[in-house]
């Protein structure tokens, strides 16, 4: 199964860690095997590699404070939305930054974009048409509040 992650502060880098610390048992318990194709990230940067990104080295790069720009195979400096977009994925792990005293993005607008772009990428046989349905109910919604 092919992963993206948006986000990959603590949470992303929680999962993250516990995916490279389980891969074995995830995949003789249950038959899950995975390969991580994007991640995007405000603060670490972005890398996506349709061959697959090395996940213990994205965590070591985060974990030394330093760019995953450096594992980029083909993204070009993809922000988060455009890594939803275009990414080799079947699921999407969104993981971004909210800010606990407001909520925010969670709560503004950027939550539908959020949603949308997972409920796409989840579903993703009929991918082109979903993006395109979600992103116009998000630009209604965003022009509501």
């Amino acid at each position: 199964m092919k992963l993206v992650f948006l986000g990959f502060g603590t949470v992303g880098q929680g999962l993250a860690e516990l995916l490279v610390a389980k891969r074995d048992e995830l995949k003789k318990r249950y038959g899950f095997d995975w390969m991580v194709t994007g991640i995007a990230d405000t603060i670490k940067g972005t890398a996506y590699d349709p061959a697959g990104i090395d996940l213990a080295k994205a965590l070591a790069l985060a974990a030394k404070g330093e760019s995953l720009v450096a594992l980029d195979r083909g993204g070009k400096g993809w922000d988060a939305l455009a890594m939803a977009r275009q990414a080799e994925a079947d699921v999407l792990l969104e993981a971004t930054y909210t800010d606990i005293k407001t909520g925010e993005p969670a709560m503004g607008s950027t939550a539908y974009i959020g949603f949308a772009v997972l409920m796409a990428i989840m579903l993703w046989e009929v991918r082109p048409r979903y993006v395109e349905s979600m992103r116009r109910t998000m630009e209604e919604t965003a022009q509501m509040l």
